[in-house]
């Protein structure tokens, strides 16, 4: 059976602002073709700008008719170098899953794994970890779908994903491959011979991935578990459920970076050794 990796899909914004490029590409071009000598008889579209104004046509918002539809009812217009609506509202203040996700809160309210008790909003997934940002016992929404396929679970590479590709993804599940390291912080006490074991050391998980882009170091991921991944002393120190130093297929939820081209983290769902 061939398996293919899993790779999340580019949301609709996305694509929506792809579209608004060339659709504003094809308007500068059309402009200038009008304003073109009389008898030159062609525009070369390759100098087609891509600012207006001095805004940049791919940071353009959409004017909608309202958060969460995609009517626009007006284009946006340049001043001062920053883009604004004259008329409906601005995608880039409207909070919708699907259409504008970078808009939502990351969090939101309490929720249960408990299927009889109450579910999060809708692109939401409720999940429990105190390691998360906003930690509950009971769990806590948090944006996107971060349910993690069946398939992925399987003890296998296949279908991991290739190293390069995760600064360009978007919020979704992944399997890595790679070497598993930890990082460690401990308090700095002074300890006495009658107790040399006097600081608490915890650490947390980073997995080195196979491959990479080449000419550049070998890509690390941060990985976050739903327990503190290593606890101790400054005399030893333990680490659950993955041991350090040892090749892993890790699968999980990953989050992106918010800058553009750094990879991001991964949510710890599952591994095996390798």
């Amino acid at each position: 059976m061939l398996c293919c990796p899993y790779y999340a899909p580019m949301s609709r914004r996305r694509i929506y602002r792809a579209l608004l490029r060339v659709v504003a590409v094809t308007v500068a071009v059309a402009v200038a073709a009008s304003c073109a000598a009389p008898g030159s008889g062609t525009t070369d579209m390759l100098t087609a700008p891509n600012v207006l104004g001095n805004c940049h046509l791919e940071d353009a918002p959409l004017c909608l008719a309202g958060c969460g539809q995609i009517i626009e009812v007006a284009s946006p217009r340049c001043e001062a170098g920053s883009w604004s609506c004259a008329a409906g509202i601005d995608d880039r203040i409207c909070c919708d899953t699907e259409v504008a996700p970078e808009a939502c809160p990351t969090w939101e309210r309490d929720c249960s794994n408990d299927p009889d008790s109450g579910q999060c909003p809708t692109g939401y997934t409720c999940v429990r970890s105190r390691t998360y940002p906003t930690p509950s016992s009971s769990g806590v929404c948090r944006l996107g779908d971060l349910n993690v396929p069946d398939q992925m679970s399987q003890c296998s590479v296949a279908d991991a994903t290739p190293a390069e590709f995760l600064p360009w993804m978007d919020v979704g599940p992944v399997k890595l491959q790679g070497l598993v390291v930890f990082d460690t912080m401990c308090e700095t006490n002074t300890c006495t011979a009658e107790n040399i074991c006097c600081n608490d050391c915890y650490g947390s998980y980073r997995i080195v991935l196979d491959g990479g882009r080449p000419g550049l170091e070998r890509e690390t991921v941060a990985l976050h578990t739903a327990t503190i991944a290593c606890v101790g002393t400054n005399c030893g120190i333990s680490c659950t459920p993955i041991q350090p130093g040892r090749r892993y297929a890790v699968w999980g939820t990953y989050l992106p970076s918010e800058l553009e081209g750094d990879v991001g983290q991964l949510y710890y769902v599952g591994s095996c050794p390798l």
